[in-house]
């Protein structure tokens, strides 16, 4: 028989002796060559959403998508990209939008692209293009995602924004602006928020808009030494928006401007008139502010926001308006249209400075733990089970302790937790654990997704 080499014999002898040095060795190696070297910060303006605040997020959505349902409101999803042709057409180009907040996109394309600022424009231009010309008027939709928009930063501005939409499509009636309203009023009450005020204004529309525009130009050009420097620039190219400026200087002048709810044509007059009826009988409390004028110049006619009040900087929750030109504009058939934007952002840090407790619409119903090898296997199918049931499922199949198991379904708030053992795999029970009083119970797999229909709320 050959010599074995005296390591080897060593190593044949006490194999344990030298891993855990090997380990330890191996472990300084890796140490040694790992250097933490964190990535450059967040794009300015951005932000990653973590669980703590995604929770939020998904409230807020979750009551948008409840009210569209209820209202009958079908989702749609226009594409992050549109032209700036597009855009230019929709927005105005001589709105802040297109000047100073259009987020532009370079690429070898050759096509002039830009972000979406706002979700109406993809809306308005798949409308041009005829691709809701079979739907029945008016055409409900919803869509949500994120719009981008490049404005100054500080005070935690985003420049990347999470929205939703709600847009009645193809009918002039006053009560659509109202019912718009009233979904927003509905969101604001099932979130529990308190402290808003729903500000509703008019800015006319093309045949008595124009009239009004001069009366305005006129007003502020007596004045223009008092104006800052941004409204200066504005009382040629949009003056409807010195009414909207915070600078105290321009606040006092927009004051004393003429307002244009006394330079209305009838059809505008009688348009608003009726929707502030259908807000009264709808018993929707709003206040009229002959300031509120959105940036943007596609609005005809009725405008509104939603703003919170009683704060150091008030945040506007939601805001839109009729829109009855821009399909028109973006090349269209005529298509009368009024929408309403609502911000998750804003939403989301109204409920956390109320600080709401805010329920999980996905929270689990009951939590499956297991405790051997076969048990694990037949949880696989339990799981299934449950699931096509109806059953809102969490499990822990990962973890092998029962104490581990038992604290994160503590943690999550179940409750019900469902514990499978091998006797109870080999006998198609499983048993049944009340994580309120402690009691348990044995229950038939067979009738499980039965009893837990009972005892779930």
């Amino acid at each position: 028989m050959p010599d074995t080499p005296k390591n080897q014999t060593a190593n044949n002898q006490n194999p344990s002796s030298t891993q855990p040095q090997l380990a330890v060795a191996e472990e300084e190696v890796e140490q040694r060559r790992f250097k933490h070297t964190p990535p450059e910060g967040l794009v300015p303006g951005t932000m990653d959403a973590l669980p703590d605040r995604m929770q939020y997020v998904d409230w807020v959505l979750f009551q948008a998508e409840s009210i569209a349902i209820t209202h009958e409101l079908k989702r749609v999803q226009t594409p992050v990209l549109e032209k700036v042709a597009n855009l230019s057409r929709g927005l105005g180009a001589e709105t802040d939008s297109i000047e100073d907040q259009l987020f532009r996109v370079t690429g070898k394309s050759g096509d002039a692209v830009a972000l979406r600022p706002d979700h109406r424009t993809g809306l308005a231009r798949a409308f041009a293009q005829d691709k809701f010309s079979r739907q029945d008027k008016p055409v409900r939709l919803w869509t949500h995602g994120a719009i981008f928009r490049v404005v100054p930063l500080g005070h935690g501005a985003l420049r990347e924004m999470l929205s939703f939409g709600f847009e009645l499509i193809g009918e002039k009636n006053a009560v659509l602006d109202a019912q718009l309203i009233q979904m927003a009023h509905k969101i604001i009450k099932r979130l529990g928020l308190a402290d808003v005020v729903i500000q509703v204004n008019t800015v006319g529309c093309l045949d008595c808009r124009p009239e009004y525009i001069q009366q305005l130009k006129e007003f502020y050009e007596s004045r223009d030494n008092a104006l800052c420097k941004k409204c200066r620039k504005r009382r040629t190219s949009n003056p409807m928006l010195l009414l909207t400026c915070k600078e105290e200087k321009c606040e006092r002048i927009a004051k004393d401007a003429p307002q244009i709810i006394d330079h209305l044509c009838e059809t505008c007059h009688k348009h608003f008139t009726e929707t502030l009826e259908f807000l009264d009988d709808l018993e929707i409390p709003y206040s009229l502010n002959p300031q509120l004028v959105p940036e943007i110049e596609y609005y005809a006619r009725t405008v509104f926001s939603v703003v919170t009040e009683k704060t150091d900087r008030p945040r506007v929750l939601f805001e839109g308006g009729r829109y009855d030109d821009l399909i028109e504009k973006m090349g269209g058939r005529p298509t009368p249209a009024v929408g309403i934007t609502g911000f998750v952002d804003n939403l989301v840090l109204a409920l956390q400075e109320q600080a709401i407790k805010i329920a999980n619409p996905r929270k689990a119903d009951v939590y499956l733990a297991q405790l051997s090898a076969m048990a694990k296997k037949k949880a696989l199918s339990v799981f299934e089970m449950l699931r096509e049931g109806g059953i809102r499922v969490v499990e822990g199949f990962g973890k092998n302790a029962i104490t581990t198991q038992i604290e994160q379904a503590t943690k999550l708030n179940v409750p019900i937790t469902l514990i499978l053992g091998q006797k109870e795999a080999m006998d198609e029970t499983i048993i049944m654990r009340d994580m309120v009083n402690g009691v348990q119970e044995i229950v038939p797999l067979a009738r499980l997704v039965t009893e837990l229909k009972k005892r779930i709320q």
